[in-house]
């Protein structure tokens, strides 16, 4: 992976120089280039799910046939879904496991966890290494480090031998308790390499963590797409090298922070939601500029809807996520992942969600999407199916001849006569009352999404501001918000493309763990700060290397504390720098009960805490680039109408403003309804509500 590596872009002058942010969705492929001279550019193109590169590439070149000046980007930012396809879409590689004998069974019996207790017909997901090419060894490790059993590695040898016999692509070795020692995984690891060129895993290595399951099946997925993520971004690499572009490539990691794509090829696990990430920090940068730290992220695209909670301007992480079992599929339907992921819920609702009407005449909206090829019907590319963009377009909530910036027009007959024959008919009503029922289905499904990040953590979307982004996400917002009780909704200047720009306004970040699992009246303080040095100091020195100065570095220290005998963890930050004194374990105590009564409803101070895993992350931060002032009127706002149009909101046909969002003005205000095209997206404003333009170029919209 060498050639991924090109020499860094120093970072006290990352914004004299032009960077480019690239997201790959389900349905579109975004850009946005923050060019060396200020200012900005963005579009939007299909994506092309046969190979994402290409659309990679065909969305990079339309930015250089823009402007000759971008054939100097300095970086590129990337975030992509070819992680999570290959999960989905069962396209991983041949894997080996060498184990510790009886323990070859571990990713099969997992936690003894059903998602639905009384169906009968739930799947399991497919293995991903067959239980044949899971070979076990003698050797065996106590939980203390102890060696139980030596590495008998002539058994190694006979292991590596019928892996090699069976082709595997990717050897795995994970053995009991190795993350208290690793010299036996690292002697197996070494045989390996002295015997062939594949690329071996080791779990101690990939997730230093207590519980074997969970160990055992991250090592797994990222060795499963360790091949196709690393051939995806050597591709890219040869083709920015074909088009003359020297800029070093970074990815876009679950965490919310980037790193060279070197890194990420060695643990590709870590981009599994690399673009929801990359719009929930966007976002966080909305509310810095605004002023508001409390809010909820909704970023619907063509495919999804993420929605994530933030709070007191802190994007919040989870270290125990599934991937593989659907969308929103829960746990204990895909394969644990130990790894900081921001916290997001995502279900299958999107601008592409196919509509229909079952047997028993129930409408459903989602999960199967159109995707990108062939479309929505509204696209005149093949597809028939109605989408909720096929019912918008019904409705009149979109320019059709304006449609992504006008690269293609948008054929609303199709759209009339999908939702007619599939939707309409069945349920005895016409088109456009239909269009109305589908949209109201899609909202509700978005509104429950929304609840689970607010309501079901104890916080009141009353007091919250919806931030609303995703080429779809600006024309549901507002009635969303008007459901849940948002007392405003925010859509920034660079909604349709958010992510793309979310790329380029992350900090560079290394995340580390280690298990410590002690009890709080036996805790060995000096361990323990021996480990916080080992993992802060090793994320520096990479960060260091990377060009960025030791000024801008940022220490985030964490521990998973639990009662005695509970099967679940809080994360507790200790303060920053961390004192290792008993006066600190006392304040970390106290913090857990207080965390654990605000998230459970209950605490019980006469019950033994212990700490399960230490954690530390280390972030350099990327200046940001300074809010836009959007100047003042010079005419009024009715001179500044593009077009006047029919939409339909409850029944009724209202003649309604349209407004380019560009001939906007600082302080302009109007109600609903009201239209605002861009680009990239299309903000509907119905009835009942109000717009506010801030100087920064947000649109703020507030129920009367």
């Amino acid at each position: 992976m060498e050639s991924l590596l090109f020499a860094a872009v120093p970072r006290n002058r990352i914004w004299c120089v032009t960077r480019i942010g690239i997201d790959i969705g389900g349905t579109f492929t975004d850009l946005f280039v923050l060019s060396k001279d200020g200012k900005s550019w963005s579009t939007k193109v299909l994506t092309t799910p046969r190979d994402l590169s290409v659309g990679f590439i065909d969305i990079l070149e339309r930015a250089l046939q823009t402007d000759p000046d971008f054939r100097a980007v300095a970086e590129i930012v990337h975030a992509t879904t070819v992680a999570t396809n290959a999960i989905l879409e069962n396209d991983t590689a041949r894997l080996g496991m060498i184990t510790t004998r009886g323990f070859r069974d571990v990713l099969e019996i997992g936690r003894h966890f059903r998602r639905d207790l009384y169906n009968f017909f739930l799947e399991k997901p497919p293995m991903l290494v067959p239980r044949q090419l899971r070979l076990e060894v003698a050797e065996r490790v106590a939980a203390d480090g102890s060696v139980v059993t030596p590495l008998n590695t002539g058994e190694v040898e006979v292991a590596i031998d019928s892996l090699l016999a069976r082709q595997v692509e990717v050897i795995l070795v994970c053995f009991l308790h190795s993350y208290a020692r690793p010299d036996h995984e690292q002697q197996v690891a070494e045989i390996v390499r002295r015997r062939c060129n594949l690329p071996v895993l080791m779990s101690h290595a990939v997730c230093p963590e207590y519980r074997e399951y969970e160990r055992f099946s991250t090592t797994t997925v990222h060795g499963a797409i360790l091949p196709k993520v690393r051939g995806y971004l050597e591709n890219i690499q040869a083709q920015l090298t074909k088009q003359n572009i020297r800029a070093p490539l970074s990815v876009m990691q679950s965490s919310g922070g980037i790193a060279t794509a070197s890194q990420v090829a060695e643990r590709p696990g870590a981009i599994i939601e690399s673009g929801p990430a990359a719009g929930v920090i966007s976002a966080v940068e909305v509310g810095r500029r605004l002023g508001f730290s409390n809010f909820i992220t909704f970023d619907m695209g063509g495919t999804t809807t993420k929605a994530s909670l933030v709070r007191d301007g802190t994007v919040t992480l989870k270290n125990d996520y599934e991937v593989g079992g659907g969308i929103q599929g829960g746990f204990g339907t895909g394969y644990p992942l130990r790894t900081p992921v921001v916290d997001v819920v995502e279900i299958g609702t999107g601008g592409g969600s196919l509509c229909y009407v079952d047997a028993a005449g129930h409408l459903h909206v989602g999960p199967r999407s159109a995707g990108a090829d062939p479309g929505p019907a509204c696209y005149d590319r093949g597809g028939t199916e109605p989408t909720i963009t096929d019912a918008h377009a019904v409705l009149g909530r979109m320019r059709p001849e304006y449609f992504a910036g006008g690269q293609f027009s948008l054929k609303v007959a199709a759209a009339r006569n999908a939702i007619e024959r599939a939707v309409a008919r069945p349920l005895g009503l016409g088109p456009t009352k239909a269009a109305e029922g589908i949209l109201a289905l899609a909202n509700e499904q978005m509104v429950r999404a929304l609840e689970l990040v607010s309501i079901q953590r104890g916080y009141d979307p009353r007091t919250l501001t919806l931030v609303a982004f995703g080429g779809a996400g600006p024309l549901h917002a507002a009635e969303l918000a008007g459901e849940l009780g948002c007392p405003r909704v925010v859509i920034p200047p660079e909604a349709g493309v958010q992510s793309a720009w979310g790329l380029l306004v992350s900090d560079c970040r290394r995340d580390y763990s280690h298990a410590f699992l002690s009890r709080v009246d036996a805790l060995d303080l000096a361990v323990a700060k021996r480990l916080f040095e080992s993992m802060v100091r090793r994320g520096s020195a990479e960060l260091l290397e990377a060009g960025f100065a030791r000024s801008s570095l940022r220490n985030h220290l964490t521990v998973d504390a639990r009662y005695v005998g509970q099967a679940y963890e809080v994360v507790v930050q200790l303060r920053e720098p961390p004192a290792f004194t008993k006066a600190m374990v006392a304040r970390i105590t106290r913090s857990f009960h207080q965390h654990h009564q605000r998230l459970y409803g209950h605490s019980d101070l006469a019950s033994p805490v212990e700490w399960v895993t230490l954690r530390a992350s280390v972030t350099a931060r990327v200046p940001r680039p300074a809010p836009r002032k959007l100047a003042a009127a010079k005419e009024s706002l009715a001179k500044r109408r593009y077009a006047t149009q029919v939409m339909v909101w409850n029944g009724k046909r209202l003649p309604s403003p349209v407004y380019h969002r560009s001939a906007l003005a600082a302080g302009d205000r109007f109600a609903g309804p009201a239209l605002i095209i861009q680009e990239e997206t299309t903000v509907a404003v119905p009835p009942g509500f109000k717009v506010t333009v801030e100087r920064t170029g947000d649109i703020v919209i507030y129920a009367k």
